[in-house]
């Protein structure tokens, strides 16, 4: 419960909700299960939803080969939750979501839903780029909690299927996965040249050493915070189409962009042998983090929001805006 006559709900709040949501003026809830915990009849509420489940279900069987057992599995996953999410979004008065492209899938089945686009903050001033000239041997870096099944992918898609190929022009460059959670295939990984370091408290350190960030997604969906977090330490990011989806980011300008093995690889190998290519996306992505990712970037979207003039107010009461620090990208997608 949050001082000021709010609530933030997250994903294992269905007990508390029935107690609180009554009294209080607004429900910012950040998971699409926590809807259909509300109350009849709710207050006023605001459903974020870090990124739509049922759009994954295709990419995901691309990348795992395809196979008609495999689509039966996920066609039913895919319905299972398109009714859920539907549902959820149903049944509150406002959606956020991080990316525009998510925003056209909810609408694509209700067109009339009351929708905003809010991708998540970075904090400029604690995750800032380092203060000194960053080694030329400097090593690749890959933040994600394992958690989420699409991150288990991409660390090893990129390890099987793209590191060898980087390790024949750059035999010393060295990969480090950061992230909670990782499970056992992940951990076999390590290597004297991977090097999986688990949940990281602190990454400043690894994002001041380090001089590529990858985000070799094959699968997922909303805005990816671990490219807008290694953009904000100045820190250039190779990833694929999918990872920058929403993002409104120029291939070679912001980032740089490949799908296919050959081209991540050689996509990798030149930002790390072309200095000015390097110096080209590390200060873009540092001016487009400020501008469209920032905290206060974040604020001024969720203060338009929350304001009298967006949202119409039951009886005349003021909204008053939550808001929540995310600290690392290793609690992201």
């Amino acid at each position: 419960r949050i001082a000021g006559g709010g609530l933030v709900v997250g994903s294992h709040a269905h007990r508390q909700v029935d107690q609180f949501a009554q009294p209080v003026e607004q429900v910012a809830q950040r998971f699409q299960r926590a809807a259909h915990c509300l109350p009849a009849p709710a207050p006023r509420s605001i459903l974020t939803v870090q990124q739509v489940g049922f759009a994954q279900e295709r990419p995901t069987w691309r990348a795992q080969g395809g196979g008609l057992r495999r689509a039966a599995v996920l066609l039913h996953r895919y319905l299972r939750e398109l009714d859920f999410e539907l549902r959820a979004a149903r049944r509150v008065d406002h959606v956020v979501t991080m990316s525009p492209e998510d925003g056209a899938r909810l609408r694509r089945f209700m067109p009339d839903l009351p929708l905003s686009v809010s991708p998540c903050g970075v904090d400029c001033a604690h995750f800032r780029p380092r203060a000194v000239p960053r080694p030329p041997d400097a090593d690749l870096v890959f933040v994600g909690h394992f958690g989420h099944p699409p991150n288990v992918d991409a660390v090893l898609f990129f390890v099987e299927r793209i590191h060898p190929l980087v390790r024949e022009r750059l035999p010393d460059a060295k990969f480090y996965i950061i992230g909670d959670k990782a499970p056992p295939e992940i951990v076999a990984l390590a290597n004297d040249d991977v090097i999986v370091t688990g949940l990281q408290r602190d990454v400043r350190p690894f994002f001041e050493s380090v001089k590529l960030s990858v985000a070799p997604l094959r699968w997922g969906a909303g805005v990816k915070g671990k490219i807008n977090q290694s953009m904000g330490f100045g820190v250039p990011v190779v990833a694929t189409s999918l990872a920058v989806e929403g993002m409104e980011l120029t291939d070679h300008e912001d980032i740089l962009v490949a799908d296919e093995p050959e081209d991540f690889a050689r996509a990798l190998i030149d930002l790390y042998e072309l200095e000015e290519l390097w110096k080209r996306l590390s200060e873009n992505g540092i001016k487009k983090t400020k501008a469209d990712y920032s905290i206060e970037a974040a604020r001024n979207r969720l203060r338009h929001l929350f304001s009298d003039k967006h949202i119409k107010l039951r009886q005349g009461k003021k909204l008053r805006m939550l808001t929540a620090k995310i600290e690392s990208a290793q609690s992201l997608s």
